[in-house]
């Protein structure tokens, strides 16, 4: 996302440096989380093990979301619900939960919560492996974008 934002700035002319930067990141987080509800109104139909697996992850993105667990919860194999889901949904079940733990975690950091709150509320209990997940969807640790942020 990092560089495709980085030249976006740059044919926009938004801002200069680190501002022009600062302030995509900004905005990007409402970008996320509008084209994730823009998606849901088109009232996708799952079958009810990948809608159960799918609503589980988004009310307990702090529980353990192993493939395992999730399979149960859809009443089904751990491969068939692999399977089941990456048809469906067009990711894999951890490429998702991924995802939706990174996007609500770029959403609380600009809510101003603090790094160690929002890996427990995302499902990080390390906050070093929840720097490296973020840094390498997003381009920037969380503590950068933060400094960013305050820099506009």
């Amino acid at each position: 996302y990092a560089p495709f934002m980085q030249q976006i700035a740059e044919d926009s002319n938004i801002g200069q440096g680190e501002n022009k930067y600062s302030m995509l990141m900004q905005n990007s987080v409402n970008i996320l989380f509008n084209l994730m509800n823009v998606i849901k109104p088109f009232n996708i139909t799952y079958d009810d093990g990948v809608a159960r697996a799918i609503q589980y992850i988004n009310n307990n993105l702090n529980t353990d979301l192993s493939n395992e667990v999730l399979a149960k919860v859809a009443l089904t194999s751990k491969s068939n619900f692999i399977k089941q889901f990456t048809n469906q949904v067009k990711k894999t079940p951890q490429k998702y939960v991924l995802d939706i733990r990174m996007t609500t975690a770029l959403k609380l950091l600009n809510e101003n919560y603090k790094i160690r709150e929002i890996c427990d509320m995302v499902g990080y209990e390390s906050i070093s492996s929840f720097n490296r997940a973020f840094k390498k969807l997003f381009g920037r640790t969380p503590t950068k974008c933060i400094l960013n942020l305050y820099r506009t």
